[in-house]
């Protein structure tokens, strides 16, 4: 039997006891023999082993994200209620693996890719070892999720998975990107987007041997429109240049907003014969603009082209340089 003293100091102690009873030939007890021995550290260790298995529990249960316990055999043991949460799949959904793959990757060939990633990381890491994985998850409801999942081998030969939807972030993320490189007012790249994007158009350009044009636009009378109108009128003549240039080109130009009233596109695969065709698009679609009813200003545009030769090639400060010099030269002419 196992029971607790209190001892004269007040501390207690827990002891294991064993004996047996000597009986004379009428059964009366007539000695009893045995040993107690302190088991006190030994119920310390037990009471904490309780404690803190409660605890990592508690834990598991409140996780902030998503848990899943895979044996070798590949049979998810547990869940987590977050994982629950998040994704919609309880264990029961879920027995193993191979569903849980069939569930959450329905597209063959990602599910292909994922599976072999897995397959990967079961075979290469070691006890203790964790490797995090960033995949798009179909909940249960079926909606797409980005999740990063970091998977740790243990020593029991299971694998423990944490998963993390950062679906908000990753948008985020490709929001404050784009605002890195946008132009806020007019949607279009802004001049670290347009130098970042031309610089590579024109390496391209240097490998297939196929000309660019680069036009430097300049809003004429822009002050006018401004002290004359106010400045929401002078957003609105930005906002209807972008609108323009982008009717002018293609898609796959990159058009940018590089400075308060000046614009660059970059127009892709030209030769100098795109040159006027271009030109005779764009003086088009301005005189379409204004002739709008309703108007309160014109739109006009000074425009400055540079051809670049991958035959002979430059700097892209270079060609905006000629660009600007050029459309500069057609501003005094107006004047």
């Amino acid at each position: 039997m196992q029971f607790r003293i209190l001892l004269p100091d007040n501390t207690i102690k827990w002891m294991n006891a064993r004996g047996s009873a000597k009986t004379d030939k009428k059964g009366n007890v007539i000695t009893i023999l045995g040993t107690t021995q302190d088991i006190t550290p030994h119920k310390k260790a037990e009471e904490t082993i309780i404690y803190e298995r409660k605890r990592f529990e508690t834990l598991v249960e409140h996780a902030p994200f998503g848990l899943m316990l895979v044996n070798m055999d590949g049979k998810i043991q547990y869940v987590n209620p977050k994982f629950t949460e998040l994704f919609g799949y309880t264990l029961g959904d879920i027995p193993d693996g191979k569903t849980f793959f069939r569930y959450a990757y329905p597209e063959d060939e990602y599910r292909k890719q994922v599976i072999a990633a897995w397959e990967k990381d079961k075979k290469d890491l070691k006890i203790g070892e964790k490797r995090p994985r960033t995949f798009i998850l179909t909940t249960k409801e079926g909606i797409e999720r980005i999740v990063n999942f970091i998977v740790v081998h243990l020593a029991t030969g299971e694998h423990l998975i944490s998963c993390e939807d950062i679906s908000e972030q990753k948008r985020l993320e490709e929001h404050l990107k784009s605002m890195s490189i946008t132009d806020e007012l007019t949607g279009l790249y802004n001049r670290r987007g347009f130098i970042t994007l031309a610089e590579q158009q024109i390496k391209i350009a240097d490998r297939t041997k196929k000309g660019v044009l680069l036009f430097f636009i300049d809003m004429d009378k822009m002050k006018q429109i401004n002290d004359l109108l106010g400045h929401k009128s002078g957003d609105m003549a930005l906002k209807e240049t972008a609108t323009v240039l982008k009717e002018v080109f293609r898609e796959s130009d990159i058009i940018a907003r590089i400075g308060g009233d000046e614009f660059a596109v970059l127009a892709l695969d030209a030769t100098t014969a795109t040159r006027d065709i271009l030109v005779t698009r764009l003086d088009n679609t301005l005189y379409r603009y204004n002739k709008k009813q309703g108007r309160q200003f014109e739109l006009s545009l000074s425009i400055g082209i540079a051809y670049y030769d991958p035959n002979d090639p430059i700097s892209l400060d270079e060609l905006m340089s000629i660009a600007d010099n050029m459309m500069y030269e057609e501003k005094r002419k107006k004047v």
